[in-house]
């Protein structure tokens, strides 16, 4: 089910061009037969990775955790550390790697 849903590179972009019109609608058949049609969701229910504040969860986003963990370590750690590594089902959403990479770069030295 992950190739229905992606991470957008910019949110409010894309909310714009979704309420634009210019985002089609995807359809899902449910293991019911029940089809549902999965819209704006696509990339709004991933976006909770980095910003969980906006479903009431009071804790940093998948951007601020990485930076804020590369940022405490001992400072020979961090001149040796040039990879992250993504892994688990959500590290398969397409877009994750780009957008993560973009919100990195101004936080990490």
């Amino acid at each position: 089910m992950t190739h229905l849903f992606y991470i957008a590179h910019d949110f409010n972009k894309e909310q714009t061009l979704f309420d634009q019109d210019k985002i089609d609608t995807t359809e899902f058949i449910l293991p019911d037969d029940t089809t549902i049609s999965l819209g704006s969701e696509r990339y709004v229910v991933p976006e909770v990775l980095f910003s969980p504040q906006d479903i009431g969860l009071p804790q940093a986003g998948i951007h601020d955790a990485i930076s804020d963990s590369f940022l405490n370590c001992e400072q020979n750690f961090q001149l040796s550390m040039n990879h992250i590594v993504l892994c688990g089902a959500g590290a398969k959403l397409p877009g994750l790697e780009h957008r993560l990479e973009s919100e990195l770069r101004p936080l990490l030295p």
